[in-house]
């Protein structure tokens, strides 16, 4: 939502206007102007228990700039992690833990993992150098499958089915 709807929320609202009604005037669904008020309505100072569109926007804004970040984006930090692998023959889990240790990037083995398997399948100009990258992992070509939350390597998920027959 953008501020000028929110002003028209803050202004229907106060006509006394259903929220279902807002919805269909703004041209949205009825669960986000459900959700723009529940998150927006403040439960403490002078406004409490109203909906103040600047407040609202200043909210939304915060929620934006403070939300996860795709931390991978950045050029020099996949070539470092790339060379790593590929010169150093180090995996995944000594490369985070080297970042972490230089204070490069927090970043998780999965996460490292996750880029490689899906820079294997992507098709964009600026991945094709990172695409063969997972010949450098130590099991090349395998990948574990996830079962209920659970990694499971092939041979591991097999043992696991055949006990349950």
């Amino acid at each position: 939502m953008n501020l000028h709807q929110r002003y028209q929320i803050q202004a229907l609202l106060e006509t006394e206007i259903s929220k279902s009604e807002i919805a269909r005037i703004l041209l949205v669904v009825p669960c986000t102007i459900y959700r723009e008020l529940s998150r927006n309505i403040a439960e403490r100072s002078r406004t409490a228990g109203k909906y103040v569109a600047s407040n609202a926007q200043r909210r939304a804004d915060t929620r934006h700039k403070n939300k996860a970040k795709q931390i991978m984006s950045t050029k020099p930090l996949k070539e470092r992690i790339a060379g790593l692998l590929r010169y150093e023959k180090w995996s995944p889990e000594l490369n985070s833990k080297h970042l972490e240790l230089d204070d490069e990037a927090c970043l998780s083995h999965e996460k490292i993992y996750r880029w490689i398997w899906d820079v294997k399948k992507s098709e964009k100009k600026t991945d094709l150098k990172f695409s063969k990258l997972y010949k450098n992992l130590r099991h090349g070509s395998r990948r574990q499958k996830m079962v209920f939350g659970i990694f499971y390597k092939n041979t591991e998920l097999e043992v696991i089915i055949n006990n349950k027959v």
